[in-house]
């Protein structure tokens, strides 16, 4: 792969536009693992000296840079507690201190550990793009399916109530289900395979798949049980 090690946030999104194939490196657990997306032709912009891990508050806000690692997030004194319990679902300590949250948004994996419980919560991204900087919703952000921006924070409100679950096999593997619901009745998931519902009727409507972490049928079971689980756990 061809690592190209940008001097500004506009360098950086400028040597990907025109270039699809392109990828940002932050943390490295996606880009760089074995079997990841970067080729031998890959051009890997690397953002590590452009970003910030920092987490920090702002009024009623927790911003969380994009290098802000799953550990961080643990560790972190302001974070609410279902933001550390979301966090602390990636069971390996060594993964955790290397996967960062920026990645974790951007790659928008069927089987994310934190998505669903940011999207509850209502948070946004901070991103950077060919007008600069802005803001706008993670709910919008995933909708699109992404976008070439550079997300460089997470903005995070701390009063949010959000319960969540992950289910899987095993505590090491791949999420069959992440899921969260909102006090105010928002609801979202992940499902290994069919990818995001934003509402309970988007689960029952949803078109699940067999694969490794479950079969279509038990998927389906889960979500729907675990969603009105969350809804009793959320209202108490």
């Amino acid at each position: 792969m061809h690592i190209l090690k940008a001097k500004t946030l506009g360098e950086a999104y400028e040597a990907r536009t025109g270039n699809a194939d392109a990828l940002y490196l932050s943390g490295g657990s996606e880009v760089l693992r074995k079997g990841g997306r970067a080729g031998e032709e890959t051009l890997v912009i690397d953002l590590t000296d452009l970003l910030s891990g920092g987490i920090s508050k702002e009024g009623d806000m927790l911003v969380v840079g994009a290098l802000a690692s799953f550990q961080d997030l643990v560790e972190a004194p302001d974070a609410p507690s279902w933001l550390r319990k979301a966090a602390h679902g990636m069971a390996s300590l060594s993964l955790r201190m290397q996967a960062t949250v920026g990645g974790q948004i951007a790659s928008l994996r069927d089987d994310s550990y934190l998505i669903p419980a940011l999207l509850a919560a209502g948070s946004r991204v901070r991103v950077w793009g060919k007008e600069g900087g802005h803001e706008l919703m993670l709910l919008d952000y995933v909708r699109r399916g992404g976008c070439d921006c550079i997300i460089t924070h997470v903005v995070i409100p701390c009063t949010a109530r959000v319960a969540l679950k992950r289910i899987a096999r095993f505590s090491s593997s791949h999420s069959a289900l992440s899921i969260a619901l909102a006090s105010d009745g928002g609801c979202h998931a992940a499902v290994k395979g069919s990818g995001y519902a934003h509402s309970r009727g988007a689960l029952e409507t949803m078109e699940y798949v067999d694969d490794i972490t479950g079969s279509a049928a038990y998927k389906r079971y889960i979500a729907l049980e675990c969603a009105d689980i969350l809804a009793k756990e959320v209202d108490a």
